[in-house]
């Protein structure tokens, strides 16, 4: 099963990684095989982030994904999660307030794609 998709809306490309029902490793594993596709790439893109309830942000994924969004840097024009849980979403506010980021949550992966391709 391919858990990154690329999907391109006109000029707009936008990667698509499936974290669902992954553990902590697995999802680190997939995290880094994402920095490793944005980086050779090497143009900004766009990412949509898919979870379930099956996924956990512990500490060790939480900095995992602060240092690849470090590294990635302007790779990443704008960036959204999916299926994230109540306490997940507070999560996020903390993270996009370390990385000085506005990454936001939604309940459906269209509504994340219509968000992206605004502007």
């Amino acid at each position: 099963m391919n858990r990154i998709d690329k999907i391109k809306v006109g000029e707009i490309e936008i990667i698509c990684i499936d974290y669902c029902n992954l553990t902590q490793d697995q999802m680190i594993a997939l995290e880094s095989e994402a920095a490793e596709l944005i980086l050779t790439g090497n143009k900004a893109l766009y990412v949509v982030n898919r979870f379930n309830e099956k996924n956990y942000a512990t500490p060790k994924v939480v900095r995992h994904f602060e240092h690849s969004v470090r590294k990635l840097g302007s790779l990443i024009k704008k960036m959204t999660f999916v299926g994230l849980s109540p306490i997940k979403k507070i999560i996020l506010k903390g993270f996009n307030l370390i990385l000085n980021r506005e990454f936001q949550a939604f309940d459906t992966q269209e509504e994340a794609i219509a968000y992206l391709l605004k502007d």
